[in-house]
């Protein structure tokens, strides 16, 4: 697209009481504003961090050669909306929660499964679709009443909210988009003005989806010294290092024990809250050229700031175990409480993560370079063979660093406290 044409830059805000302290956030960096391609972010808040603080990657590979395989990172929830998704069209989505009014109760066999809805999808524009006529036949089928998606592919992006309030209707949803060389962000509320009115409370998340639309909106245009190849606009770095971000003039041990972001102005990105807390965090970034191989589902198994961004390639073999477990996301969660006890040490691991995500982000871009010429002049099985192996033992190997750090962290705060 021509560069002549404005960026257009949207911030959502409604009013800032809320009854409610759940505030999902995301957001989409589409063309210009992103150095790196089409971004799709979000943080997931919860009530109940304890059920699910968990997290699991998977990589689904259908039988059926008619369907794609994805990623997918989930607490264990079957049904569609849920974790974050990204299949090796690079077409990506993840799901908000939304309080609502909620006046029908779904049967399980009415609610898909995501292989019923997003296996086959070509484009974000499909999946819209898609999911617009299950609204349309039974709401958002969650509980809480409500829900937001955000969908991307390589060239546009989309957003689609729905309530729960009524089924066989097209009045219980509406959608936004496509959107492109835009920055948008939203949190836990109505966009739309109909479905606004079965909204309980107005606005959780106000204050938080404003500081993170500030921190990209400014400097969209900023990191023309981080990335001087691809040319001006967000890159992965800054990125992560937005999604930890905590707000310092908030005591961390206030907002451990009374995490009310949503109605102080608190500008805390990633809420470190015992009440509600930022459990986990992710980058969902298709990839226009070689889209099969090099689409990547960026993801933390734990509270941002204290969990690094760790690549996974859709073109891999297979997810490292610790991570298509819990094994990785408990022990986050426990390095969590360790440093409860030693805050101390909570600067110096948030630094360490930092610098990790700084060389990941390096070798990530040359593997992708060499995967790039691999498949040049090539398109054979032994090349396909080759180029798996090469983005599944980049993705161990970061995976084992990542891990290596986190054990050895967990087992000096134990001793401290023996």
């Amino acid at each position: 697209m021509d560069k002549k044409f404005l960026l257009s830059s949207i911030i959502v805000m409604a009013t800032l009481a809320s009854i409610r302290l759940f505030a999902c956030t995301g957001a989409l960096a589409l063309g210009l504003p992103s150095a790196e391609g089409n971004l799709i972010l979000g943080n997931f808040d919860s009530e109940v961090p304890v059920n699910i603080n968990y997290m699991t990657m998977h990589l689904v590979i259908p039988e059926d050669k008619n369907a794609f395989r994805y990623l997918k990172m989930n607490q264990g929830n079957s049904n569609f909306m849920g974790g974050g998704h990204l299949n090796e069209k690079g077409v990506g989505f993840k799901s908000y929660q939304r309080d609502s009014k909620n006046l029908i109760k779904l049967e399980k066999d009415q609610i898909p499964t995501t292989d019923d809805v997003f296996l086959t999808c070509v484009s974000a524009k499909q999946l819209l679709d898609r999911v617009s006529k299950v609204y349309s036949k039974i709401g958002t089928t969650l509980a809480v009443g409500g829900n937001a998606v955000l969908m991307v592919d390589p060239k546009e992006g989309y957003m689609l909210e729905g309530a729960n309030y009524i089924s066989k209707t097209e009045h219980n949803h509406a959608s936004y988009g496509p959107m492109k060389d835009v920055v948008f962000v939203h949190a836990n509320f109505y966009l739309d003005r109909t479905l606004r009115e079965h909204q309980l409370g107005s606005g959780a998340g106000y204050s938080r989806a404003k500081a993170l639309w500030q921190h990209l909106i400014e400097n969209q245009y900023n990191d023309f010294n981080l990335n001087p190849p691809a040319g001006s606009g967000l890159v992965l770095p800054y990125i992560m290092d937005v999604l930890k971000y905590h707000d310092k003039n908030n005591s961390m041990l206030n907002n451990e024990r009374h995490a009310m972001y949503t109605v102080n102005n608190n500008t805390s990105i990633n809420c470190q809250g015992n009440y509600v807390q930022t459990y986990h965090g992710l980058i969902i970034n298709p990839s226009a050229k070689n889209t099969k191989y090099l689409s990547t589902f960026w993801a933390t198994f734990g509270q941002p700031d204290i969990a690094p961004f760790l690549p996974f390639f859709i073109g891999v073999n297979e997810i490292p175990k610790e991570y298509s477990t819990t094994v990785a996301s408990g022990k986050y969660f426990e390095l969590r409480t360790l440093l409860l006890y030693n805050p101390e040490y909570r600067e110096k691991i948030v630094h360490y993560w930092k610098v990790f995500e700084v060389e990941t982000v390096e070798k990530y871009r040359a593997v992708r370079n060499e995967v790039t010429t691999m498949l040049k002049d090539k398109n054979d099985k032994e090349t396909d063979i080759a180029v798996r192996k090469k983005l599944t033992d980049f993705v161990n190997e970061r995976c084992a660093k990542a891990m290596k750090y986190l054990d050895k962290t967990i087992n000096r705060l134990k001793r401290l406290n023996s």
